[in-house]
């Protein structure tokens, strides 16, 4: 963890880590997930996930808040191997089936 920035808008307050990810002790990428509560009579909150994606894994991080004490963080960060790939299945399955909806050819 390089920081927490907390600040406010006209709409909501939020906070931000500032993280930096490592794999075999080789820096990757800063991540920064950030939650906010907005300014409303509910105090409706919500997070926005920061993402690192390769075509081997992806890595969500989630910045819940605070704990109750107010000194340590609460995180969440999940590794999802070859979800790249899921997507590329979906073009492909998407171009099949524009292919098979194509008119058949008359042949002579």
């Amino acid at each position: 963890m390089d920081g927490l920035r907390e600040g406010e808008t006209a709409n909501y307050q939020y906070g931000q880590v500032v993280l930096q990810a490592y794999q075999d002790g080789k820096f990757i990428h800063t991540l920064k997930p950030e939650r906010r509560v907005y300014k409303t009579a509910e105090q409706q909150s919500t997070t926005t996930v920061a993402l690192y994606s390769t075509p081997k894994e992806d890595l969500y991080v989630i910045f819940s808040g605070l704990s109750n004490d107010g000194l340590k963080c609460e995180i969440a960060a999940h590794v999802n191997p070859l979800v790249f790939w899921i997507w590329i299945g979906a073009i492909v399955m998407v171009c099949g089936t524009i292919v098979t909806m194509l008119p058949a050819r008359e042949v002579d």
